[in-house]
């Protein structure tokens, strides 16, 4: 008898306490400071072209070692848009002139989105926006073309805002405070989306759509923003490479590149990464835009750098480059065609695309040697993207591939 009011009271004693820590998780969750919260929702997804806000190109997962075919779709448009992976493993992709939402889970297709003029751009997904979510996409080429806000879930557009553009919205969580004292800059929104509109680089408020500040660059803004805690980082068409204030919009520095930069510069912790259309990477002193090192290669760059714990992947011409914080290469690979794709970092893997040959192909290279360790055949502009063991490669047949070993 005794023994059962124990094992009772022990049973009881295990609820209260199972209580408590989910009350206290999530009250912990509430009092996460927004950089952490942008840090939790990076690691679960493919926020944003670059994965996230700095570029880094990397996901903290396990991605495919095996060329095994989980499913693919085919969406009947080719593809150049980059896809994103939201929290709810939606994949969101442009086609042409729409947006498509993707089951990650299975490849069903869960909605579409009309688009006013073309896609070229790469979605950016946001969990804590909206009643469930929201998914950001720009599209190129009409009078009407928009930036606009759909629910990740159901694809309703939540808001929009006229540009026509090239350029990729980069997602970037504030840090605030309820204390306007205890911070520089005491009205900002939770987030900003920045994204580069013709001439014009363009801070967004991700919640209801209405201009931050904007600041004019004088040439064309193909190139996608990283951003730190600080500053927007972004290349244009006439040769510029700039640096401004990611709070105000003023500008702190520019670096004149010897060629157009339409590639998306990285940032580490105290470099930043970029490379201009004559196949020349640039590494600059992230706080003033001094040159550290420059390194002319082989080939046109239109791919855009990872930059992860100190090393850089770049795709150029017909190679993929890794190389270290001091500009010295640490292997070549050889892509059998042009690498407009940017590379893709998961646990000793580096994933990239190649187009414009019979040989194009999707590849996968061991990260310490260089050496190929698989590759499918395909033509690929769009940039990969991993997820929970999976790779996500677009075509430009209109298939989007998921490839799963896992499975």
């Amino acid at each position: 008898m005794k023994r059962t009011i124990f094992y009772g009271l022990l049973f009881i004693l295990i609820l209260i306490l199972t209580g408590c820590a989910q009350v206290f998780m999530q009250d912990a969750e509430k009092m996460l400071p927004a950089q952490d919260k942008e840090a939790i929702a990076a690691w679960d997804a493919w926020q944003m072209f670059r994965h996230d806000a700095r570029h880094s190109g990397y996901v903290e997962a396990r991605a495919p070692t095996t060329p095994t075919l989980f499913w693919k779709v085919n969406v009947g448009l080719p593809i150049y848009s980059s896809p994103a992976i939201g929290s709810n493993r939606y994949i969101y992709v442009g086609a042409k002139d729409v947006l498509l939402a993707i089951n990650e889970r299975n490849g069903r297709p869960v909605w579409k989105a009309p688009m006013v003029g073309e896609v070229y751009s790469s979605p950016a997904t946001d969990p804590y926006a909206g009643k469930q979510g929201l998914v950001y996409c720009a599209s190129y080429g009409s009078r009407s073309s928009t930036l606009s806000a759909f629910d990740m879930q159901t694809g309703d557009r939540v808001w929009w805002t006229w540009m026509t553009t090239k350029s990729s919205p980069t997602l970037a969580y504030n840090i605030t405070n309820s204390d306007p004292a205890d911070i520089a800059y005491p009205v900002v929104p939770r987030c900003t989306l920045f994204i580069g509109s013709q001439e014009t680089l363009l801070a967004i408020n991700a919640d209801k759509g209405k201009t931050v500040w904007s600041f004019d660059a004088y040439g064309v803004i193909d190139s996608t923003p990283a951003v730190d805690e600080r500053n927007v980082y972004f290349g244009t068409n006439n040769n510029i490479i700039y640096a401004v204030n990611r709070y105000t919009g003023r500008g702190i520095w520019k670096f004149e590149a010897k060629g157009p930069v339409k590639s998306s510069p990285a940032v580490g912790e105290k470099f930043l990464i970029a490379a201009s259309l004559d196949g020349i990477i640039y590494c600059l002193y992230k706080e003033t835009g001094e040159l550290y090192w420059v390194l002319q290669t082989k080939g046109k760059i239109v791919s855009s750098p990872a930059y992860y714990r100190g090393f850089i992947y770049i795709g150029s011409g017909m190679e993929l480059l890794k190389l270290n914080e001091y500009g010295r290469i640490v292997w070549t690979a050889r892509t059998l065609g042009d690498t407009i794709s940017s590379p893709a970092l998961s646990a000793g893997k580096v994933y990239i695309g190649s187009s414009k040959t019979e040989s194009a192909s999707i590849f996968c290279f061991d990260d310490k040697s260089g050496r190929p360790v698989w590759s499918k055949w395909m033509d690929v502009v769009s940039s990969p993207s991993l997820m929970v063991w999976s790779l996500i490669v677009p075509s430009l047949d209109g298939n989007i591939y998921c490839f799963n070993d896992l499975e």
